[in-house]
């Protein structure tokens, strides 16, 4: 494993940190939906437990979706700018969309039939991404984050390829957007995407590719580089735990501000924590480059699709109890364990047989 987080995989051409982050954001998704599924039952605590509030903790990992939208657009600006990789707004779309279909396809679709049979509108709605008027047509519920994924994708297309000029691609012009995208979240109570304020996520990301290469000139950035992770990933955990155990924006008395408040200081934290790995040297790199999360990160799109097939079907918690004479809580917690061994093995899998040789032909 490479020790410098700037170091480009020649493999698969992303940063060492970005993968490593992608596997951070996986550990936060798997949290939130297998605990969901102990919610009802208060995790088997009592109210006073001491546990209760890192389970809940843990619970709170929906956030790591967030996380995604600022890799993806980081990536994709740098993609789009790169004046060695030119490329028709048909090519981007058909990159991008190629990039989503086997997973798709294979690990959603054709279980979808086995189980279901044979729907054909759903399986439509699925495979070109057309609940994104239909919500509802989703086969499982991550795919709602493919939808913002989808109109990033041509948001990018359209100002980078179609209009690639000083004007799309200022800060000013950026920030117009993105103030459109509070206006709307704000005032319009009918829009296509649930909440418009977690698009603002592809902003921030925008924003970083944009003065990477200004950022390790910066003496200011280059002196506080750790302290920048350690803020960014303070502001993560503490919105987490805030999440269930306690609401600091209790003054707040419209919903739309507190998601405004809560999201957009999410999105400042995974913010730092890009910005200060983006700096040469960073001492904290090895958080996120090492095995453990690397092997996360490069698995971490057919995990964050098979996994809440995995959490759902599979319900171990009542079997555990029963065979090895345990309390519901560390039944509970064996069952994480196991469930999430389980995930990581069968994504290696997809990944290592379905992914990378559908990568490696279509790059041919």
């Amino acid at each position: 494993m490479s020790n410098n987080a700037l170091k480009l995989n020649t493999n698969t051409n992303k940063y060492s940190f970005i993968e490593g982050l992608r596997g951070f954001a996986i550990l936060l998704v798997f949290g939130v939906h297998f605990f969901g599924k102990f919610q009802k039952k208060d995790y088997f605590l009592s109210q006073d437990s001491v546990f209760k509030p890192i389970i809940k903790f843990l619970h709170s990992g929906h956030i790591g979706v967030d996380c995604f939208f600022l890799i993806s657009s980081f990536l994709i600006y740098k993609s789009l700018t790169n004046q060695n990789n030119k490329m028709s707004f048909i090519q981007f779309m058909y990159k991008r969309y190629s990039r989503l279909l086997p997973v798709i396809i294979f690990i959603l679709i054709i279980p979808f039939i086995i189980y279901n049979g044979f729907n054909i509108k759903i399986i439509l709605d699925n495979i070109f991404f057309l609940n994104i008027f239909n919500s509802s047509s989703s086969i499982v519920i991550v795919t709602w984050s493919l939808v913002y994924e989808i109109y990033f994708y041509i948001l990018a297309g359209i100002l980078y390829i179609l209009l690639p000029n000083k004007i799309t691609t200022s800060i000013l012009f950026l920030s117009l957007i993105s103030i459109s995208i509070l206006l709307i979240h704000f005032f319009v109570k009918q829009h296509i995407i649930e909440e418009p304020i977690r698009f603002l996520g592809f902003f921030f990301g925008i924003l970083l590719a944009k003065y990477h290469t200004k950022i390790n000139q910066s003496k200011f950035l280059l002196k506080y580089k750790e302290l920048i992770v350690s803020i960014g990933f303070c502001i993560i955990f503490f919105q987490m735990y805030g999440w269930q155990n306690f609401n600091w924006v209790a003054f707040v008395t419209t919903s739309k501000l507190h998601s405004a408040l809560f999201y957009i200081t999410v999105q400042i934290g995974f913010f730092l924590i890009i910005l200060g790995n983006l700096i040469k040297g960073n001492r904290l790199e090895f958080l996120l480059v090492n095995s453990f999360m690397q092997l996360l990160g490069m698995v971490s799109y057919s995990f964050y699709i098979i996994h809440c097939f995995i959490i759902t079907k599979l319900n171990l918690t009542s079997k555990l109890m029963m065979y090895l004479n345990i309390s519901s809580f560390i039944s509970m917690l064996l069952e994480y364990v196991i469930l999430f061994s389980f995930a990581v093995v069968l994504s290696i899998y997809i990944y290592k047989y379905l992914e990378k040789p559908y990568f490696n032909k279509i790059k041919k």
